[in-house]
């Protein structure tokens, strides 16, 4: 153990000198990237630290190889891509140092991609935190990203740190993905936030980590600009094939927000009319108050304003201002701004107009001009979205205005943020702790489907822990349907979350993750075949099933289901029990035929109409009618998610009695995070345009805090008392 231990310092060493003995020439050429950066011409032009069209290996070129001693692990070029192996012993490990002839600074505040080809042709892991193949990147300041790579998901490495404090080098966020295909990867990593991407699609994403708890010199996790690509741990193994690798500096390969949802803004909340010239760039807030968003009050805000002092004659608005600095307006391709208001608000850039929401629309708005409609309930937590051409951005210095109006001098609350970011690159947040986040598609199942592969690949996108459907999985029957449907129409977009699968389209899940319920097409396609696809409790036709805080109850709402499809059959008494015996926070009951609908295909499913407030549902999702709806029947919310892939179908002139919003202008999914205390439900376009934000929260005590667990090592004896055996190289012991 003293030999190897020597072995990994010894290489440790030169790496970490090829590093310190290259700084000062990279630091040299710092400046000169930013500046054609900045300008209006594309990044700079990638940089190839691998050329596997080159006939040799990465360590001919500008990579150190390293393997344990005495490992099987070896390396082979073939067919243009070199083959790592590590897999005969799953204590080998091997890797690859970047050591480029010509370095280069990785330095997260321009933010930098690495292009990596990679197919995983074979991984097995002893322990999930553990991965057979594994790509480390830091950054010039010594913080970045470990990512580890399973055949049916990527995930990351967690610091200790965030999120949510997972110990460091344990399984953090991850991502459903086949890696055994071959695969270009483009690894981002701009300020604070990393993305992995494939096809310019986010795949996985989440916060830069800082790597520093661990002790040990030289520490390849401490080396500024350091690329690792292999198997760094004796507890799994793999075989992959790698292509060609480069990196490319100074590109906006993800974008944080221009203006964030909690950032800083100037706020005057003393009811005087400040006239147009507030709204403009040179206008002077120095004496104005300061305060991070949420701002307002009666409501959940960070900053809490003064509404006067009388409670029953408030003032009518709220002022807000924010300088921005863009350096260069045309590295983004398309702006977002998204408003959160309560009641209403007017929002200008630059001093023009940009967004009016719930306010008089052909009205000079003074400081006492009230808002269209009093908010309230769900809607004050639904954003409001306008688009943004990049040259209504100026290179240099910007303000954000924006003013808040009540609808009555006696409303009860009043709150604000706003976000500006690039619509290109925008990214749904990680999960909070302690949630459980899943997808609801509906109407979907189709062969060679463009729109089913946008829904599927944007889903891939948001890190859910299953997927559930309201059904009509299959259109896939009748004289020219594919021999195995559900393997053609749903598993080729879905197979990932899918268990058990022995289909054509790639590995399956673990465990299944796949939630369907039937229906009228799948009754077409035929119940046999739907059994046979999919692995379910129960009948296979309703069914019930825990996961988290959500009890979801699947129904069958066909009339060719055997136990009938009325509030009274059997099927209709198995819910009702189910319900009451539920102790779950949140009780989600599914179906295929909708209780309520505006669209003029359809429309309501009158014989599903059943009881499901008084029996103790939280909320309703059907499908059928290809449309996004959401509706309130006393205070019950019923959903309509039909957007999955096929054909979109138009609403009724006149919405039915309780429609609140309603929505067919582009295919997409809803997007549901749970957690004991309150439910968030969103419907996300393919495109990744957030339509519909929806809560629900429920009282409930503060849970038990969980100690955070140590990360504890079991010692390797050694000779010598005074030699440290690190964590980490990339021939680690862990």
């Amino acid at each position: 153990m003293k030999k190897l231990t020597i072995h990994l310092l010894n290489i440790c060493a030169l790496i970490l000198s090829l590093h310190q003995t290259a700084l000062a020439s990279w630091y040299a050429k710092v400046s000169a990237a930013t500046a054609v950066c900045a300008a209006p011409i594309p990044p700079n032009a990638p940089s190839m630290l691998y050329d596997s069209t080159l006939g040799n290996l990465p360590s001919n070129q500008q990579w150190q190889f390293v393997s344990s001693p005495g490992a099987t692990a070896s390396q082979a070029y073939s067919n243009g891509l070199t083959v790592l192996d590590t897999f005969t012993q799953v204590a080998d490990s091997a890797g690859y140092f970047v050591a480029p002839t010509q370095p280069i600074t990785l330095d997260r505040s321009l933010g930098f991609v690495l292009n990596l080809s990679v197919e995983i042709l074979t991984e097995a892991h002893n322990n999930a935190n553990r991965a057979g193949f594994s790509i480390i990147v830091i950054a010039s300041d010594g913080k970045g990203i470990e990512l580890g790579f399973w055949d049916n998901s990527v995930w990351a490495q967690g610091d200790g740190i965030q999120p949510s404090n997972v110990p460091l080098f344990n399984h953090a966020e991850s991502a459903t993905f086949n890696t055994s295909a071959p695969v270009t990867y483009q690894l981002g990593l701009v300020t604070d936030t990393y993305a992995l991407m494939v096809n310019g699609t986010t795949i996985l994403s989440g916060p830069v980590r800082n790597y520093s708890a661990f002790n040990g010199f030289p520490d390849p996790y401490e080396t500024p600009n350091l690329i690792f690509i292999g198997d760094d741990t004796t507890s799994a193994r793999a075989t992959v094939a790698l292509g060609s690798i480069s990196v490319q500096t100074c590109a906006g390969a993800l974008s944080s927000p221009i203006v964030p949802t909690g950032s800083s803004w100037k706020y005057r909340d003393d009811g005087v009319d400040l006239g147009p010239t507030w709204r403009d760039l040179n206008y002077d807030d120095s004496s104005w108050q300061a305060g991070s968003a949420p701002l307002g009050y009666g409501d959940p805000v960070s900053t809490t304003l003064s509404f006067g002092g009388d409670a029953n004659n408030k003032t009518i608005t709220a002022y807000f201002r924010q300088m921005i600095t863009v350096e260069n307006p045309l590295r983004y391709a398309q702006l977002s701004l998204s408003v959160l208001r309560d009641d209403g608000a007017v929002v200008y850039l630059n001093g023009q107009e940009v967004l009016r929401s719930n306010m008089p629309t052909e009205t000079t708005i003074l400081s006492t001009t009230l808002a269209v409609a009093t908010i309230g309930g769900a809607d004050e937590a639904i954003w409001h979205t306008v688009a943004l051409s990049p040259s209504q951005l100026l290179t240099g210095a910007n303000v954000i205005a924006a003013e808040v109006h009540q609808s009555a001098p006696n409303s009860s609350d009043l709150r604000f943020a706003l976000q500006l970011g690039d619509d290109t690159s925008v990214l749904l947040p990680p999960p909070p702790a302690g949630t459980t986040r899943f997808a609801v598609i509906g109407d979907f199942g189709k062969t060679n489907s463009q729109e089913n592969i946008d829904v599927s690949s944007a889903i891939k996108t948001w890190n859910v822990d299953f997927v559930t459907t309201v059904g009509d999985n299959s259109y896939c029957y009748g004289a020219n349907a594919p021999a195995d449907p559900y393997d053609d129409c749903v598993a080729r977009y879905y197979h990932a979350w899918i268990s058990p699968y022995v289909g054509k389209y790639g590995a399956g899940a673990l465990e299944n993750r796949f939630w369907p319920v039937m229906g009228n097409h799948d009754w077409d396609t035929g119940l046999i075949k739907y059994t046979s696809a999919f692995s379910l409790p129960n009948n296979e036709r309703y069914y019930e099933l825990r996961r988290g805080s959500v009890h979801f109850f699947m129904l069958s709402s066909d009339p060719r289901e055997p136990d009938g499809n009325t509030m009274t059959s059997v099927q209709g008494q198995w819910l009702q029990a189910a319900l009451a015996q539920s102790t779950a926070p949140w009780k989600l009951v599914y179906m295929h035929h909708p209780p309520y609908s505006s669209s003029s295909v359809h429309g309501s499913s009158t014989w599903m109409q059943w009881p499901f407030k008084g029996w103790g549902a939280t909320a309703v999702l059907a499908g059928h009618d290809h449309t996004y709806e959401r509706i309130d029947q006393t205070g019950l919310p019923y959903f309509v998610s039909g957007l999955g892939g096929n054909s979109i179908y138009p609403f009724s002139s006149t919405p039915i009695e309780g429609s609140v919003l309603r929505y067919n202008a582009d295919y997409g999914a809803m997007l549901v995070d749970a957690s004991d205390c309150e439910m968030v439900f969103r419907f996300v376009t393919r495109t990744g345009v957030v339509v519909d934000t929806y809560s629900q929260t429920r009282t409930c005590s503060a849970p038990t805090p969980t100690p955070t667990p140590t990360l504890t090592l079991s010692p390797t004896p050694s000779p010598d008392p005074n030699l440290t055996i690190r964590v980490f190289t990339p021939l680690a012991i862990r």
